[in-house]
């Protein structure tokens, strides 16, 4: 008979409690700290004892959970017109090509606010960037929910380019705040941000709509107003550098090896680095141009996906909508899978690898991805004939695509961040980041055009060869340097 006592104790500060269970003859003891870090601390104690996904510190779940929260509302205030186009069209009485000028102008804002933020964030605080990007962006809404249709285009370039510091803001708190050991985990995680809105925010709107009748200019204050409120709670919440609140990153994750160096040093180490151009730090290296390639074959094959798959299918290969939908929710699941796994996975292959002269271990996973993403895009485009006969085999190629685009767009920027010196990382991103913004443009009208001219297997013999391509370069840079910007030595 297994007989089970639970004991609990406090200690006299308060600063942790004891759960203690005896099995049988078995005792097992679990201890939670409770109290901040620089209390511990002072006491010559370990700052914590337990981790999960690799998180050491209250600050980090905290600033884990802020930056995903506040990210959301980032993509909830972007797609939220996407999402109550219909209603618009129907309501106020507008054109496709319209529509179709506002969605274009809120795409053209959002590459040039978020190549000038990526550019800025190495200089600004990102608390004060990723808080009065959603503040605004916000307020952008609530203005679009009560504005006459000839000012929507207006309104959506302001809305496209106040999204801009959202995600460099994001990517400089993460490097500053995260052992390099989870950054690809952390980044991926944080990724998956912009698949939750995307798979339920047109379920949650056409659900609004139905009670409300119809009024989408509700939908859009609403967004609007939330994420004014949270741009609060992330100002107060977020922080830029461990230092600000007493701490560094070696405390926080108690790896020595971070220690960074003393202010005086830091200083005349920022002003050397001041001397040299930004622009050619990031240029003269290689492996910028083939992260250029990656970002630029990953998002264009996202757009390709995302604009023209449903079309495709239903005009090549016997699909109806219904069927096309479930096709683009399998990408969504994919690319959530995949943006998770990619990120865990190569931060493992980074742990036992380590860094070495030449090459990178993230590319092992990176490597097969591309491969995967080809066949998978192989098997969509030339051995499903029958959507309707080939149902699972259609929902497989989705999964797959989803699974390997999603983890190669994460980990190009993870590489961008990673691989590039600290003062320029911001800038080199954003640089890199852009040719997957002009990717993003070659999936649509230049797509179109070459679809009309080539016919969808062609076109689609030409998202393959992008794929060959890109693999090939992250295969070469195996071999060489991969690090952007570090600073030349000087005698």
């Amino acid at each position: 008979m297994c007989r089970h006592l639970y004991v609990v104790s406090v200690n006299k500060h308060m600063e942790k409690f004891r759960l203690t269970f005896f099995a049988n003859s078995t005792k097992r003891t679990i201890t939670f700290i409770l109290v901040s870090s620089t209390r511990l601390e002072a006491k010559g104690r370990p700052y914590y004892s337990g981790t999960m996904l690799g998180l050491t510190s209250p600050y980090q779940w905290t600033f884990l959970i802020c930056m995903y929260t506040g990210y959301m509302m980032y993509i909830f205030n972007r797609r939220s017109f996407s999402f109550v186009i219909p209603t618009v069209v129907k309501n106020e009485g507008m054109t496709m090509s319209e529509i179709g000028q506002i969605v274009s102008s809120i795409a053209m804002a959002y590459s040039i606010g978020k190549f000038v933020c990526g550019m800025l964030a190495d200089k600004l605080s990102p608390r004060l960037m990723f808080a009065s990007g959603l503040f605004i962006t916000g307020i952008v809404n609530v203005a679009f929910s009560i504005s006459e249709p000839k000012y929507f285009t207006l309104l959506a370039f302001a809305n496209g380019l106040m999204q801009g510091p959202g995600w460099p803001a994001c990517a400089k708190i993460v490097r500053r705040w995260y052992s390099p050991k989870i950054f690809g985990s952390m980044w991926s995680l944080l990724s998956t941000s912009m698949n939750v809105p995307a798979s339920i925010g047109p379920l949650l709107c056409a659900y609004v709509l139905d009670r409300n009748g119809g009024n989408w200019r509700m939908i859009m204050s609403l967004c609007g107003t939330v994420s004014c409120g949270f741009a609060a709670v992330a100002f107060f919440v977020l922080r830029d550098h461990p230092e600000d609140v007493g701490l560094t990153l070696a405390k926080i994750t108690g790896d020595e090896s971070l220690n960074e160096a003393k202010p005086e040093k830091e200083t005349k180490e920022t002003n050397k680095k001041a001397k040299q151009m930004t622009i050619k730090r990031i240029f003269s290296s290689f492996y910028t141009y083939v992260l250029c390639v990656g970002f630029l074959m990953s998002l264009f094959l996202k757009g390709v996906v995302d604009n023209w798959s449903s079309l495709y299918l239903i005009q090549n290969k016997g699909s109806n909508q219904l069927l096309s939908s479930s096709f683009m929710g399998m990408v969504e699941i994919g690319g959530l899978i995949g943006s998770i796994l990619s990120g865990i996975i190569s931060d493992r292959l980074v742990a036992v690898n380590g860094f070495t002269p030449k090459g990178q271990p993230r590319h092992n996973w990176l490597i097969a991805c591309h491969v995967v993403l080809l066949g998978s895009f192989l098997s969509f485009s030339n051995f499903i004939t029958d959507a309707e006969a080939q149902k699972m085999s259609l929902s497989i190629s989705g999964f797959c695509i989803g699974f390997s685009m999603y983890s190669i767009i994460n980990l190009v920027g993870v590489l961008a961040i990673e691989n590039s010196a600290a003062d320029i990382s911001g800038s080199s991103h954003a640089y890199c980041a852009l040719m997957g913004n002009i990717g993003i443009m070659l999936a649509g009208l230049p797509f179109s055009v070459m679809q009309q001219s080539l016919s969808w297997n062609g076109s689609f013999q030409v998202c393959q060869l992008s794929i060959v391509i890109s693999l090939f370069l992250f295969v070469i840079s195996q071999f060489t340097n991969c690090r952007i910007g570090d600073l030349i030595k000087e005698d």
